[in-house]
């Protein structure tokens, strides 16, 4: 049953239930599938003289909006989209039957009107009926006949509601209709062709924002919704194209306030051979087109001040506006003063805020609340805008303009960067801030730096969102869109819904390691989580007293349990699929690999009965988890009353090996020439790795030396180095170079934990790419190979396809350093022992 407000609109819900009952009694239908009319009222208000003189029958279609009943008269209100206007029943036209028919008609019901128009002695214009058919029976009372819809959250959550109870809505967003159709027709007559980029991107970019991610099910990958129109119609200049524009949704994964929101429309244009400068006049033309069409009208009035866009625009500085307001000059400002000047203000930054991003937050703060009058805020410091071409008199500020009005930024456009090399370095600053932790900064795109390094014509870029039509019409942007996202709505006590839990369930007889049992739990969270989604949180965010802010766990509880076999697990699962309620599963091909796709091939080859269940998880009404878990004991970590039994006695802490320890302990195991040699590379890299970060050489040596020990006896993937880690922990070595060994292949999925582990992951991969640059030079030899050579083969993908080049880039996230820079330590390295090596 829906939840109803009051007693007395169930009273009525209940009431007009029976109506319909006592229509279909009648043999009338209450939804026919399409309605007739003549007219619409506009047109009969119009024509009404012509009409009502003729006494000619029109039929009008529309909704009820009021009725009054005088004995055998009653008078109502019809309203289509065109307007509305009074009607009119009399007993002795229709006759006692027809006119008592009406008593099942109610206000907010949609109905066919037929009769002539007259007008009343009071001088309303009227259609008197002769007939009329029900077209839809409507259930619910329109809420202002009882407490209106005054709320903003009632109405933005049920607009449909607030679109019939106020016109002016319904007219606002005929206006936006208006607003687009103003900038479509205006960027074809300046002859720029209107296209449509995918929302769908493999990298998001073109702006700072966190992106949404969601799954390709077909291609078995994650996507990205497009934060921006920006890349895609950059590399349609690339492709010929001169003059291209979009008006296209985007998407954000960002905070709501009266100026931003996480779904709306945006137009983007690209112009190749113009700069920022050859923009401005047209920007300007654009504008005052809109806002004429609009509202009839340049003078503007929003958050109370007039603005009058037909004036001559203002240019802004950017520099002397923050000068002046903030009293730093940006040539010479270093980060520590632009922290002290944050101090000061009381913005808050993270620890990661570089220089752009300091001047962003004080801009935000101090600059932009003063630019009140329309004009163009330009030349910001290069360090704010990652994608716009450095101006020519001073390379340290970007040729960019911002459209500025009522202390808010209504369209940026810029002369945009073509140097591939320059934007390479300015992507690479960005992904450094994510490394750090910015979600928000830009990640590097080498799609479209190839592109760009194929040469794209110099060329201005401009973009406007849906935020410039809010401000016109004096509105928080959610206002101004038909149905924004909203939170989940909640019960009256403002809790959830249902009472919900989950309950992950172990399999107790798999004999996992502790780490395997984590693994497991992890990835079954993880997994019901992405299927279940955000409804799981009540909020996203808890905020402490001094306004930090701590993510919220979900609103369910869980536990874990453990079960006796691999079967037990799955009759639980089907149990709980029987009942309706989420289940994740979790089987050893998955924790044996990260490749989804051998996961897949792999379980096809078995019956269901050989499939090994290490775990299931299952979510859903907390009566019925319960009654489905309640035989199963909890969960008990490994303590010491519960220890898991060890591989050896001796493998407690263990020691790191002499070299020479070492390399007895690998010729035992390993016998294959080139594997030796990889091992001897990886061993000089680790030593390399291990002077830079002021660690132990002597233990990152030895990890490199063994890392592959188990490779010969194994060569299976699924298996390669778990085996290895039971070597090396059997002979009683350093318990940190064990799990590292066991950490470096990725099959596994195992996180590293310790620099060592990371290092080792990132770096091992890189020995086998450099041979492979070594073995294409003419001497093969290590020697004539150079980092810039090295690093362009890197960039094509077809060169040593099977190293793996994500592992590698992912040395700037775990180690903090370039690419570059682990390549030229590891060339260097191998370099000094390439005779070892025979290269």
């Amino acid at each position: 049953m829906v939840y109803m407000a009051t007693e007395k609109e169930e009273k009525l819900y209940q009431d007009r239930l029976k109506k319909l009952e006592k229509l279909k009694a009648a043999g009338v239908d209450p939804y026919p599938a399409k309605g007739e009319r003549t007219q619409t009222v506009a047109e009969a208000l119009t024509d009404f003289a012509k009409l009502s003189k003729g006494k000619k029958k029109i039929a009008l279609t529309g909704r009820i909006k009021a009725l009054r009943a005088h004995g055998g008269l009653i008078f109502g209100n019809i309203e289509d989209e065109s307007g509305s206007m009074q009607f009119m029943l009399r007993q002795e036209d229709l006759g006692k039957e027809k006119f008592a028919a009406f008593d099942s008609f109610d206000i907010g019901d949609i109905f066919e009107a037929h009769g002539m128009l007259l007008e009343t002695k009071a001088g309303e214009k009227t259609i008197l009926l002769s007939d009329f058919r029900i077209l839809t029976k409507s259930l619910r009372a329109l809420p202002d006949q009882y407490h209106g819809l005054k709320d903003v959250e009632t109405r933005l959550r049920k607009r449909y509601l607030d679109l019939l109870a106020n016109p002016d809505v319904r007219e606002m967003f005929r206006k936006k209709s208006v607003f687009w159709k103003t900038v479509r027709d205006f960027m074809i007559e300046k002859g720029f062709l209107e296209v449509e980029m995918p929302v769908l991107e493999s990298v998001p970019g073109g702006a700072e924002a966190e992106p949404f991610v969601t799954h390709h099910n077909a291609l078995d990958r994650d996507f990205y919704l497009r934060i921006s129109l920006e890349l895609p119609l950059k590399r349609l200049l690339v492709g010929g194209y001169e003059k291209v524009f979009e008006i296209g949704r985007i998407f954000r994964n960002e905070g709501i306030s009266t100026e931003h929101l996480q779904d709306y429309t945006q137009m983007e244009f690209y112009w190749a051979y113009a700069d920022y400068h050859d923009m401005m006049e047209m920007l300007v033309e654009l504008y005052q087109r809109i806002i004429k069409n609009l509202l009839g009208t340049t003078r503007v009035k929003s958050q109370g001040v007039e603005i009058d866009w037909g004036k001559p625009w203002k240019k802004y500085d950017y520099y002397e506006l923050f000068k002046k307001n903030v009293g730093l000059d940006l040539h010479k400002a270093t980060v520590n003063d632009l922290k002290t000047a944050a101090d000061k203000l009381k913005i808050k930054y993270e620890k990661f805020a570089d220089k752009g991003r300091l001047i962003d937050l004080i801009y935000k703060k101090s600059v932009r609340p003063t630019l009140i009058e329309s004009g163009f805020l330009i030349d910001p410091p290069v360090e704010v805008e990652p994608l716009a071409k450095r101006s020519s008199s001073d390379p340290s500020r970007v040729e960019r303009l911002q459209i500025m009005a009522w202390g808010t930024e209504l369209g940026k456009g810029f002369s945009e960067l073509n140097d591939p090399i320059d934007q390479r370095e300015r992507f690479e600053t960005q992904m450094k801030l994510r490394a750090a932790g910015d979600k928000e900064a830009q990640q590097l795109d080498e799609d479209f730096v190839e592109a760009l390094e194929y040469g794209m014509p110099p060329a201005a870029g401009f973009g406007m969102s849906e935020r410039f039509f809010a401000v016109l019409m004096d509105k928080s942007i959610r206002e101004t869109v038909i149905f924004p996202p909203m939170k989940e709505e909640a019960s009256l006590e403002g809790k959830a819904k249902e009472t919900k839990m989950a309950v992950a369930v172990i399999n107790s007889a798999a004999e996992l390691e502790p780490w395997q049992e984590m693994n497991t739990m992890a990835h079954l969270n993880a997994a019901f989580a992405a299927r279940v989604g955000r409804q799981l949180l009540y909020q996203d965010e808890i905020i402490t007293s001094d306004d930090e802010k701590i993510k919220l766990n979900i609103q369910h509880a869980i536990m874990i349990k453990t079960a006796p076999s691999s079967e037990a697990i799955a009759q639980l699962a089907d149990s709980a699929k029987e009942a309706g309620l989420e289940v994740s599963e979790f089987i050893r091909e998955m924790i044996e690999t990260t490749d989804d796709r051998k996961v897949i091939d792999l379980t096809k080859k078995k019956k269901r009965k050989d499939v090994e269940y290490l775990g299931v998880l299952v979510f859903g009404k907390k009566s019925v988890v319960e009654a489905l878990t309640k035989d199963l004991p909890l969960y008990e970590s490994r303590g010491e009353n519960n220890p898991k039994p060890a591989v050896s006695s001796a493998r407690a802490n263990g020691k790191v090996p002499s070299r020479d320890e070492a390399l007895k302990l690998l010729y035992k195991h390993v016998k294959t020439p080139n594997l030796l040699k990889h091992m001897l590379a990886t061993e000089a890299l680790m030593r390399g790795l291990a002077r830079k970060f002021g660690e132990d050489e002597d233990k990152w040596g030895i990890a490199g030396l063994l890392h592959d020990i188990d490779y010969d006896e194994t060569k299976d993937p699924k298996m390669h180095s778990l085996k290895g880690y039971e070597i090396l922990m059997n002979a009683a070595i350093d318990t940190e170079i064990c799990e590292a060994v066991k950490i470096h292949n990725p099959e596994h999925g195992i996180p590293p934990a310790t620099l060592l582990d990371k290092a080792l992951l990132t770096g091992e991969t890189m020995t086998g790419f450099l041979v492979a640059c070594a073995l294409v030079t003419p001497e093969k030899k290590l020697a004539s190979v150079n980092l810039d050579s090295a690093m362009k083969k890197f960039a094509s993908k077809s060169f040593a396809a099977g190293a793996d080049r994500e592992i590698m880039k992912q040395v700037e996230l775990l180690l903090g350093m370039k690419l570059e820079e682990l390549m030229e330590i590891c060339l260097r390295e191998m370099q000094k022992i390439s005779g070892e090596l025979g290269l």
